[in-house]
């Protein structure tokens, strides 16, 4: 009798499974959710930005080393950058001299500034050639996005970009929201990107309990002199926390996606379960990337609860 009630109860769960699957389907289907693009990225726009990407000198094999395992995702993030419309100034944060020329060659900006961490009030010449060929000139401003007042004027830029800099800071992240905000146009937006903690690849290394699940999670070997010290993740972030972030700086998202990068071996069995249990299957991507609009009236937390102790 208890096999047969076994059974039977596993056949209900089942059923029950099933019902909530479709049932969580044709509630998403119907849900209409601002700034959740899913649209591939053109293809053929990726062709043309990745081999200029490749032919930008680099100074070490380590520098390309790094174009070559990032080579996606920075090409990712110039088609995701709003082409120039207005003052075409952009600024990027924390920059490599990587996507700074590829804005001025695809998407218009003619103004281009970077900056990156080190002490405030220091601003140098940069310089991003091809073949030695010369392709950006621009000046590079040092200080650090958590603390200091950024070195702009009030609502000088149209674009600033943030990209894999979310995840490395470490006491306050708002600040560098609040400053972007202030540097902003009043029609400029934000180009964020950053991993995402809540990916398919994550959830696999939690279930196998085979890996953290964060998407680099090393330390800096001490041995190594030329190791870099702001390298480490401090905290990575979910894409509804993104979404939450920027709102409490004072944008608008316009555009939320994520694209996936490394292999997941249980990738359909992950979905089903996710599926099965009324779990949320889309933005489970490796790498969060977020448009959104400066909106001067909207309302601004400095603190947000869900961020700060």
């Amino acid at each position: 009798m208890r096999s047969i009630a076994i059974f039977f109860l596993r056949a209900i769960r089942k059923i029950l499974r099933i019902g909530l699957a479709a049932a969580n389907s044709a509630i998403r289907s119907l849900s209409v959710h601002p700034g959740n693009a899913s649209e591939p990225l053109d293809e053929a726009k990726l062709k043309q930005v990745r081999p200029f990407l490749f032919s930008l000198d680099q100074p070490n094999a380590q520098a390309r080393d790094y174009i070559q395992v990032h080579a996606d995702r920075l090409a990712a993030t110039v088609l995701f950058a709003p082409p120039a419309r207005t003052s075409r100034r952009c600024l990027e944060l924390g920059s490599y001299m990587h996507i700074a020329p590829a804005l001025k060659e695809f998407t218009g900006y003619d103004q281009v500034r970077v900056a990156s961490l080190g002490p405030a009030g220091t601003t140098v010449t940069k310089v991003a050639s091809s073949q030695r060929r010369e392709i950006l000139r621009c000046s590079l401003d040092l200080f650090d996005v958590e603390q200091d007042t950024f070195p702009y004027p009030d609502e000088h830029f149209e674009l600033v970009l943030a990209c894999e800099l979310l995840e490395h800071l470490r006491t306050d992240p708002m600040h560098m929201l609040f400053e972007i905000y202030r540097v902003l146009q009043r029609e400029g937006r934000i180009l964020l990107s950053t991993p995402n903690c809540a990916s398919i690849s994550s959830l696999e290394q939690c279930l196998w309990r085979s890996a953290n699940p964060y998407t680099y999670s090393l330390y800096p070997n001490p041995q190594r002199t030329d190791r870099d010290d702001a390298a480490s993740h401090i905290r990575e972030y979910t894409p509804d926390e993104v979404r939450k972030l920027l709102e409490a700086a004072g944008f608008r998202v316009e555009v939320l996606i994520t694209r996936p990068g490394r292999l997941v071996e249980s990738k359909g069995l992950i979905e089903d379960l996710l599926l099965a249990y009324g779990f949320p299957t889309d933005l489970r991507g490796d790498q969060i990337y977020c448009v959104a609009g400066k909106a001067p009236n909207a309302g601004r937390v400095r603190f947000p609860d869900f961020l700060y102790g």
